[in-house]
């Protein structure tokens, strides 16, 4: 969808309309437009099927301008083919004019003005598919319909919008500085009975994301370790491959010479091999991948020593920045 206006905020919405906490659950609900993840303040609430946004992310997100008249209590959003008209605390809005009922009527909570999502987007011209398995959110034309669970933003966002999102994600924040962002977390894995502990750090060029690298907790104990990667190569490759066709996924730093050395020792117990050669520094796997604009690679190797081996799968993620040229060409 193409963006006819600057957004601006006239001004702060502020009165406050009673929630019935039972009948609404506040939850983590990511929502995409057009493949840019918005940053809210207030996470999205769900009541009786119908998902309320924070106001002004969403409006500026979708390119429409925002005012508020205290008397009347009208939201107006707009752009060069719509004006929406929501009023606080009713369930009535007009579309250019055209009167419509809603399911829920928006209000402040905590301070924001939250608005239904569905009809505020379908109101404008935009489609909305909701993925019922990762409870996402897109809105507009769509790539794909599922999101990397490691990764799950978008290029371009601020160092502020990334932490207002990692925030809602109840992630600890460890370091920040100008050009980065360092979180503690933690993952779920089919393999794995509980969550699997993690870091996320993400780096910025101009205050815009650039980079982003998530790394598991390290271990000595190979097998668990090589469990893990295994388990996020199968979640990368359903996302960024179309066939259940692996990419090259090992390297052996001295070339085949080595990797037949090995074989010669361990026979047919390819995991002791593995295990060997990557505890000695000979062997690392990689798995990269690469899709429209995000170049990303898998990694499990050493960290550690021989002796104290640190076992370690981490993704380096980086911006295609060629992706972006051609598409702006």
């Amino acid at each position: 969808m193409k963006k006819s206006v600057l957004v601006v905020l006239v001004v702060a919405l502020t009165l406050i309309f009673p929630l019935n906490v039972f009948a609404s659950v506040q939850i983590q609900r990511p929502v995409y437009v057009e493949g840019k993840r918005i940053a809210f303040d207030i996470s999205p609430i769900v009541e009786k099927g119908t998902t309320l946004v924070q106001i002004r992310p969403l409006y500026e997100a979708l390119g429409l301008t925002l005012s508020f008249d205290p008397k009347t209590r009208e939201v107006k959003g707009g752009n060069d083919k719509y004006e929406v008209v929501l009023t606080l605390g009713s369930d009535l809005a007009k579309v250019n004019g055209k009167e419509h009922k809603l399911e829920l009527a928006p209000r402040t909570i905590k301070g924001h003005t939250m608005v239904p999502l569905r009809f505020v987007a379908e109101s404008v011209g935009n489609s909305v598919y909701v993925n019922t398995d990762t409870k996402r959110i897109f809105i507009g034309v769509f790539m794909t319909y599922l999101k990397d669970k490691y990764f799950d933003m978008s290029w371009g966002l601020s160092k502020e919008e990334v932490s207002k999102i990692n925030k809602n994600d109840h992630n600890e924040l460890l370091y920040e500085n100008n050009k980065f962002l360092f979180y503690d977390t933690e993952f779920s894995l089919a393999s794995k009975k509980n969550m699997v502990p993690a870091n996320k750090i993400y780096s910025f060029e101009g205050n815009k994301l650039s980079g982003a690298i998530v790394k598991f907790n390290s271990s000595d104990d190979f097998d668990e370790q090589y469990s893990t990667y295994t388990q996020v190569i199968y979640d990368l490759n359903n996302l960024y491959r179309t066939s259940s066709i692996y990419p090259y996924d090992k390297y052996w730093i001295e070339g085949d010479s080595i990797e037949r050395a090995y074989r010669e020792v361990y026979k047919d117990d390819r995991m002791k091999m593995y295990e060997m050669a990557v505890r000695s520094g000979d062997l690392v796997f990689i798995c990269p991948f690469d899709f429209a604009d995000t170049e990303l690679a898998l990694f499990l190797q050493n960290k550690g020593t021989f002796s104290k081996p640190e076992y370690e799968v981490s993704i380096m993620y980086e911006q295609n920045k060629e992706f972006f040229n051609q598409i702006s060409n």
